[in-house]
């Protein structure tokens, strides 16, 4: 099992929760969208490829890379 658990490439998944819309919402209020968790996190190899870069830059690199 423990060889399985090395040779086992990381996946990058997002859970995403529901969320109500807050008044300032331009949409009918008592509606809900979908948002990342606060808490997402990176392998370390993705991370460190990225960490240099401003949010939308890293976003754009990790998307063309692995989409």
């Amino acid at each position: 099992q423990e060889d399985k658990a090395k040779s086992a490439k990381p996946t990058l998944s997002v859970d995403y929760e529901r969320t109500t819309r807050t008044e300032d919402s331009s949409t009918q209020a008592n509606t809900s969208v979908s948002k990342p968790p606060a808490g997402i996190t990176l392998p370390m190899h993705l991370r460190e490829s990225v960490e240099d870069l401003a949010p939308e830059d890293a976003l754009e690199k990790l998307l063309a890379e692995h989409s």
